[in-house]
């Protein structure tokens, strides 16, 4: 689930964390967190400009994980879409393949 974004100038911060009243084992964990890997934000401006905030940085927490991005809030972007990789070991014969497996959550 996604729990929490910290929007910056300099950085924006996603917080996802697994189902709140579920018992996860370590080895589910695991498994999570290499199926669930944001890719980028997307961000569009008011004039249709997009731009691609890239990962700075991501770690595991207790009940879940944070990824750290980089941040165009300056530009008041008008759209903000996290981008997930899809499916974990699947080999892709091309990016659109890859792009049809992504799964996307709008931030803003």
């Amino acid at each position: 689930m996604l729990s929490e974004v910290e929007l910056s100038p300099l950085v924006t911060r996603v917080r996802l964390v697994y189902e709140p009243d579920q018992e996860i084992d370590y080895k589910t964990k695991l498994l999570i967190s290499e199926v669930v890997q944001p890719i980028e934000i997307v961000t569009t401006s008011k004039g249709g400009k997009q731009t691609n905030l890239s990962t700075i940085f991501g770690s595991g927490t207790e009940d879940g994980m944070m990824y750290t991005f980089s941040s165009n809030l300056l530009d008041n972007p008008e759209s903000m879409v996290l981008k997930l990789r899809g499916k974990t070991g699947k080999v892709y014969d091309d990016l659109q393949e890859a792009k049809n497996d992504e799964l996307e959550i709008k931030i803003k």
